[in-house]
């Protein structure tokens, strides 16, 4: 008997806690297939910013709140926003809004949008194509970050949510001072040296030699010693560039780059004929794939 009444109390015991933890199986979900912990984001080109609300029971409802962002940012975000009471919040409906609807369809940043997103079983959001139509035109500092909260629920009432967080890191950039004219001597004793920020860290970093009045014997000199017998000088990768061309390898995954190019200067001066121009390009690649250059011409100074 004691068995017996032992064993009902368990089953009420564990009934009970079943009811009071009823976990909704058409629970809505929302995932990211390239970052599925959510960590925070670099922005760039390279972003995949795919994120799929799926829900088997249909969407109720689908918000987006900016929650973190640079104003002027915030500023657009309000002037999508129809609903006045979401205004002030910087909260983004995509189902009751026209407005944003529209804006979110012409910008291909969600799939169904709107009307057709009322009892969806998921919808796909490109959170690059939004970010994408949030920055443009507008100049970003490094280290801007965006926040969005991602709030779904299905017709049961179930809510879930997400925070998607990215990070802005400006492409590389070159001293105030670099010039973009030199005149190129023999025997040159100028000082030319530059350096270089590169907050998103070195990729790829390349002097080029081209223009159509380029100097056939700069461009001749180059090949003869260039890794990849071409045109152009590969810093990172060349292991000859100390002999070749008196320039330092710049190390992969470097913040900074600085280029000492007095020695190539000089002997770019013995290569150089008369009435030609130069374009030396040197260009930088970030690891977010982020790409910045500078072009700097060079012409054989005339004999005093």
């Amino acid at each position: 008997m004691k068995r017996i009444i032992f064993c009902l109390a368990a089953a009420l015991a564990l009934f009970s806690c079943s009811k009071g933890n009823t976990v909704d199986p058409a629970a809505p979900t929302i995932s990211w297939g390239a970052n599925s912990s959510f960590a925070l984001q670099e922005m760039g080109d390279n972003m995949d910013g795919i994120i799929t609300v799926s829900c088997t029971s249909g969407i109720a409802s689908l918000q987006i709140k900016c929650i973190e962002m640079p104003d002027l940012c915030k500023l657009r975000v309000s002037s999508w926003i129809s609903t006045q009471a979401y205004k002030s919040s910087y909260t983004m409906d995509l189902l009751t809004d026209p407005a944003l609807a529209e804006v979110f369809s012409a910008n291909n940043i969600a799939n169904p949008v709107g009307r057709n997103l009322i009892k969806a079983s998921s919808c796909t959001l490109d959170f690059k194509a939004l970010l994408d139509a949030l920055v443009k035109d507008l100049a970003l500092k490094n280290g801007d970050r965006f926040s969005f909260g991602i709030y779904v629920s299905n017709t049961a009432g179930t809510m879930i949510n997400k925070l998607a967080t990215f990070r802005w890191t400006a492409a590389a950039t070159f001293p105030d001072n670099v010039p973009s004219t030199y005149y190129l001597r023999k025997d040159d004793t100028n000082k030319l040296e530059l350096s270089i920020t590169v907050p998103g860290k070195v990729d790829k970093l390349t002097i080029s030699f081209e223009g159509e009045q380029a100097d056939e014997g700069i461009l001749a000199y180059v090949r003869k010693k260039s890794a990849g017998k071409g045109t152009v000088i590969d810093l990172v990768n060349d292991t000859n560039l100390e002999t070749a061309f008196r320039l330092q390898k710049v190390e992969k995954n470097a913040a900074m780059a600085t280029l000492k190019l007095s020695g190539l200067m000089q002997d770019l001066g013995y290569e150089c004929g008369p009435d030609t121009i130069t374009d030396m390009v040197i260009t930088v690649t970030d690891a977010l794939g982020k790409v910045s250059s500078h072009t700097i011409a060079l012409i054989q100074a005339t004999a005093e």
